[in-house]
């Protein structure tokens, strides 16, 4: 009898304890608003703080160079002065320039490049968060490893990302080899268990 009753308080407790990981399981997945970050490469870029373009002008290497964009979208260049780039393809830069160019230069051509690209950022259970420079078709998977890797308590399977030049705050689930764009902060939690 004793045999029955330990076997049946085995069971119960078998019960709860999947009650309460299944319950814990549904508190740690996608909240609502929660999207998810597609799984593809970066394909229009846009310009935004924190990015270095090079500007050449044909004929005039006094405004050739190199410019950061600062943290109102603009870059100020000789004869030019301040103009916006804020979310702007670089051949929409160019057209931008050109136009702030015709007042001073005859028929101006420009070309506009990015040659550094902002940050990125990983934070939580990695072995050193932090800033890490953007390199072109970064991963999830890629960044963690620029951070040394996930610590022991990490839950790789949570992974969120936020990405401000989409003007959302809200995190967005990531798989590991979701692609990045500059200036993605990406979030590894802590496990329970």
């Amino acid at each position: 009898m004793a045999t029955t009753s330990s076997t049946a308080l085995r069971h119960a407790l078998l019960a709860v304890t999947a009650v309460v990981l299944l319950g814990l399981a549904a508190c740690a997945g996608n909240s609502p608003n929660q999207g998810a970050l597609e799984s593809s490469p970066l394909q229009a870029y846009r310009l935004g703080a924190g990015d270095k373009i090079a500007v050449n002008v044909y004929g005039e290497q006094s405004i050739a160079g190199e410019y950061e964009v600062d943290d109102a979208g603009t870059v100020s260049l000789p004869l030019a002065g301040r103009v916006s780039v804020k979310d702007m393809t670089a051949p929409q830069a160019e057209s931008a320039l050109q136009a702030k160019l015709k007042s001073s230069l005859e028929n101006p051509q420009v070309n506009v490049s990015v040659v550094e690209y902002r940050d990125i950022y990983i934070l939580g259970e990695v072995a050193k968060p932090g800033a890490y420079p953007y390199r072109a078709g970064a991963t999830v998977l890629n960044a963690v490893a620029l951070a040394g890797g996930y610590t022991y308590r990490a839950k790789s399977t949570d992974i969120s990302v936020m990405r401000p030049e989409a003007g959302k705050s809200d995190a967005m689930h990531a798989q590991q080899d979701a692609y990045l764009h500059p200036g993605d902060i990406v979030i590894v939690p802590a496990r329970w268990f």
